[in-house]
């Protein structure tokens, strides 16, 4: 016996310019959005009741390409998973691409985002992956413009908890765990997102198991690629809390610097629909 309910969600142009494409160029004005949620229920052929959920989205990629739909299905047996996405010219109903992701878990409210991060002006589509206590992990598809497709790009899920810095055309990723806090900055260069500057410290006494001093003070360093920047141990008791009254330490917290550690632009574009 199958049940259908049908719940219609309309998102503004300038919402999904302000929430969901933070970087896009001055095409936002022209990009519209919108989500309709379709969800009916099914049995499996061992007689498992199955929710199957559609998310369906109207966007443009940029101003010159078609209005197109997203319609992302979404399976809810042990946990939510988004199953299957595909994409269809709006107008004319044309399929242009299914794409089937890989195994995943819907941590988030929608199944599907869309920002432009690769900074050419053309948006791409971003799918929760994976969650932990600590880090949030998103699969991304890249819009290309010879294959007129999204292409999945797979080093985009090791930017956790992602941030787009669009100033500067980069992706930022910050995380504290096992006693190690990380701030790294991503660019887009030959189809893959490399990290291209990094700063993390952690306890002296994680990398010596002798009793000293060492073990009451935190290793800072900073990369640019593979080359060491600053590498110093800074006093303190607290291993994610670095002193940034030294000297060495406080221009990585000066607010508009080129770190600037504590700013909110390192706060992951996604938290606030992170499902509780």
């Amino acid at each position: 016996m199958k049940s259908k309910t049908m719940l219609c969600i309309f998102l503004t142009a300038a919402m999904a310019a302000a929430v969901f494409l933070p970087s896009c160029s001055n095409t936002q004005d022209e990009i519209s959005s919108s989500k309709e949620v379709f969800t009916t229920s099914s049995e499996n052929i061992n007689s498992v009741s199955m929710d199957i959920t559609e998310q369906v989205f109207s966007f443009q990629i940029n101003s010159s390409l078609p209005v197109y739909k997203c319609i992302a299905y979404i399976t809810d047996n042990e946990h939510k998973q988004i199953s299957k996405i595909e994409i269809i010219e709006e107008k004319t109903e044309k399929s242009i691409q299914t794409i089937v992701p890989k195994s995943n878990d819907l941590f988030t409210n929608s199944a599907v985002y869309f920002a432009d991060l690769t900074f050419t002006g053309n948006l791409s589509l971003i799918i929760p992956y994976e969650r932990s206590s600590h880090y949030a992990a998103f699969d991304a598809y890249i819009w290309d413009d010879a294959e007129r497709q999204f292409v999945e790009a797979p080093s985009f899920k090791n930017i956790h908890n992602p941030a787009i810095d669009s100033q500067n055309k980069r992706i930022l990723s910050k995380n504290s765990a096992s006693q190690i806090t990380s701030y790294n900055m991503f660019s887009y260069k030959d189809d893959e997102f490399i990290l291209t500057n990094s700063v993390y410290w952690q306890p002296s006494s994680l990398e010596s198991s002798k009793e000293s001093s060492m073990q009451r003070s935190n290793h800072f360093i900073e990369k640019n690629g593979d080359v060491v920047v600053l590498d110093i141990h800074v006093p303190g008791n607290d291993p994610y809390t670095i002193d940034i009254s030294n000297p060495q330490i406080s221009p990585y917290f000066v607010s508009g610097s080129f770190w600037d550690l504590g700013s909110e632009k390192w706060q992951c574009m996604f938290l606030n629909e992170f499902i509780s």
